[in-house]
């Protein structure tokens, strides 16, 4: 417990400091660093780590990602095409081809969610909107994780995966799929019915909007839960309990990433319909 409190802390400094600096190049660079850390885990996990070439091709293929506005099917061929040149380079004995394949797939799922959450850093011309949903998308994997350990706690008993994570329960995922949805209405609406001129969210915190803001919320817990369970299925299929150990009480990066990077995913999606289209009574 005292480790996972430090870790814990340790991440919400981390977090501190990319809100404070939220205006510069430090959130990319933090997103960046922490995207690399995570592909270095993904091919540990399937032991590729190993092989600096793809290594290094994987982690450039990310940061070009990250800072540089590609075609995302760019950024997807370069990673599959990487992984099978390198197969091939090495005649098959670098690795299986459905290790290279999931490793291609960890990193596509790594540096496609850490794109989706750094564009919100640009979102709104306002930075306090862009700021707000940054902290959105986090917190539709993170709160959920929250709530769904309390409900899981009092009244899971019904096994939500029992081969993937026989841990996580269908009561423990209603518990954070509903509070989630709370949170984010919560949120969301008092932030609009507060919004400067010139908001994104000025003039949506009506009910329609804050159903919407809730059921957001709850389809961005549910991509959580998924995002959750796929990387405890690549675990499993790995053979190993954890991606790392850099964070005592919580794995790696990427285990503390999981749920994040398909909320992130989901919520640059929802937002930006929401604000491009509205909603016509």
């Amino acid at each position: 417990m005292k480790q996972r409190l430090i870790s814990s802390a340790a991440g919400l400094l981390l977090l501190a400091a990319v809100l404070l600096l939220f205006e510069t190049v430090f959130p990319n660079i933090i997103l960046t660093l922490v995207g690399g850390l995570c592909i270095f885990e993904a091919l540990r996990a399937y032991n590729l780590n190993k092989h600096l070439l793809l290594l290094i091709t994987l982690e450039l293929a990310h940061a070009a990602n990250m800072f540089l506005e590609l075609d995302p099917m760019l950024t997807i061929s370069v990673v599959i095409f990487s992984c099978l040149m390198f197969l091939v380079a090495a005649d098959g004995a670098a690795g299986s081809f459905l290790e290279a394949s999931a490793a291609a797939v960890l990193t596509l799922i790594v540096t496609s969610g850490l794109k989706a959450l750094s564009g919100f850093c640009r979102f709104s011309p306002l930075t306090s909107d862009s700021m707000l949903l940054f902290i959105c998308a986090l917190a539709m994997g993170w709160i959920c994780d929250s709530f769904s350990l309390f409900a899981g706690s009092l009244f899971g008993k019904r096994p939500l995966a029992r081969v993937i994570s026989p841990k996580k329960t269908v009561e423990g995922a209603l518990g954070g799929i509903i509070g989630t949805a709370v949170f984010m209405a919560l949120l969301c609406g008092i932030y609009a019915a507060n919004a400067a001129e010139g908001s994104c969210f000025s003039g949506r915190d009506g009910l329609l909007y804050i159903a919407a803001y809730a059921l957001i919320g709850a389809l961005g817990a549910m991509c959580g839960i998924l995002g959750d369970l796929t990387m405890s299925f690549a675990k499993r299929s790995a053979g190993i309990k954890n991606f790392g150990r850099i964070m005592p009480g919580h794995g790696g990066a990427l285990d503390r990433m999981d749920s994040v990077l398909f909320t992130s995913i989901f919520a640059r999606i929802a937002y930006g319909a929401l604000f491009t289209y509205g909603i016509k009574a």
